[in-house]
C-alpha cells in the first residue's frame, strides 16, 4: 500500500466516493447534528497537525489521516445530500407539513408518457403549490394517466391538478424487486394516478 503515498489525492478520493455512495442507501436531512459532526475533525486535525510538525516520531501520526478520510467522507456524504429535492424546504412534500393544507398542484411533463397497456406513464415536476396562495415548489412525482385521458399530454405540457401524491409504496415481499429504491436513484419518492376529471392542461 506504499504506493498510496504517493498518490495522496487518491487517499481522498476514496472516502469522498464512499460518502456519495453512502448518501443513496442511507439519505437522511442536514440537521445542527450532523453540521457539528462534520466540522468536529477539523480543529482536531489542525491540533494533530501541529503536534506532528513538532514531534516528527510522533507514534499517533496516523490519527491524523483518519480524521482527514472521515472529513472528506462527509464532504463526499453532504455534496450528494445537498443535491435530494425532497430535504429542500421549498420541496412540494416540505410545504405540505406547513400552514393550511395544499389544495392545488402544478407541474410540467418533463419526458414523453410511456405506454403501458391501460395506462401511460410519466414523470412529471411540480413546479408551484397553492395553500393560502400559489407558492413556488419543486419535486419529482410519477404519474400514470389512463390511455383515454392522455391522448392529448406530451412532453412539455403543463397540468394542474388536486390530488396529492402519494409516497412510493416499498415492496410487499423480501425478494420482490424494490421499486421504490429504483425511483430513489432519480429522485422521486411519489407517485400519483390521475383520471380524465382530475387535471386539467393550461399550457
Amino acid at each position: 500500500m506504499n504506493w498510496l503515498n504517493s498518490i495522496p489525492l487518491i487517499r481522498l478520493t476514496i472516502p469522498f466516493c464512499f460518502g456519495i455512495a453512502l448518501s443513496f442507501y442511507s439519505p437522511n436531512p442536514p440537521n445542527t447534528l450532523f453540521f457539528f459532526t462534520l466540522f468536529l475533525p477539523i480543529p482536531l486535525l489542525v491540533v494533530l497537525r501541529v503536534i506532528t510538525s513538532v514531534h516528527t516520531h510522533f507514534k499517533w501520526r496516523w490519527v491524523f489521516g483518519v480524521l482527514l478520510s472521515i472529513l472528506f467522507g462527509y464532504f463526499g456524504y453532504f455534496n450528494a445530500i445537498k443535491r435530494v429535492e425532497r430535504f429542500h424546504p421549498n420541496h412540494f412534500s416540505q410545504l405540505e407539513k406547513t400552514g393550511t393544507p395544499t389544495t392545488l398542484y402544478t407541474g410540467v411533463i418533463s419526458e414523453e408518457p410511456e405506454q403501458k397497456q391501460h395506462s401511460q406513464k410519466a414523470i412529471l415536476h411540480i413546479t408551484a403549490v397553492k395553500k393560502d396562495s400559489w407558492t413556488p415548489a419543486v419535486g419529482k412525482v410519477l404519474i400514470y394517466l389512463q390511455n383515454s385521458d392522455s391522448s392529448t399530454l406530451s412532453y412539455g405540457d403543463v397540468i394542474l391538478f388536486y390530488n396529492s401524491p402519494k409516497p412510493v409504496s416499498p415492496p410487499n415481499n423480501f425478494d420482490e424487486f424494490d421499486y421504490q429504491h429504483y425511483l430513489s436513484h432519480h429522485y422521486i419518492y411519489h407517485q400519483i394516478f390521475l383520471k380524465k376529471n382530475g387535471f386539467v392542461l393550461i399550457e
